[in-house]
């Protein structure tokens, strides 16, 4: 399972390739036309989870919100593009 938060442009574009390819995968996003079965952002929280986000405060709000449902020895990988003191 695959967790992919920020279903823009690019997330939502990962999420379609991750299916693609046959991965099982589930995508939230703060708008609920995006979010296509994670009702809340906890349930987006999966062995991997990729970040796709517009900016530091969330992808510090959605790591907040995740963390106390990620899985042990969870990766959460961060594709939002920030400045690299952010990141």
């Amino acid at each position: 399972m695959v967790g992919v938060v920020g279903l823009g442009a690019m997330g939502g574009a990962m999420l379609r390739r991750l299916r693609e390819a046959g991965q099982d995968a589930i995508g939230f996003d703060l708008d609920p036309a995006r979010c296509d079965g994670a009702a809340t952002l906890a349930g987006a929280a999966a062995p991997v989870v990729l970040l796709s986000l517009s900016h530091a405060g969330a992808v510090a709000a959605a790591l907040d919100g995740l963390s106390p449902a990620l899985p042990v020895a969870a990766v959460v990988v961060d594709t939002s593009t920030l400045a690299p003191g952010e990141a």
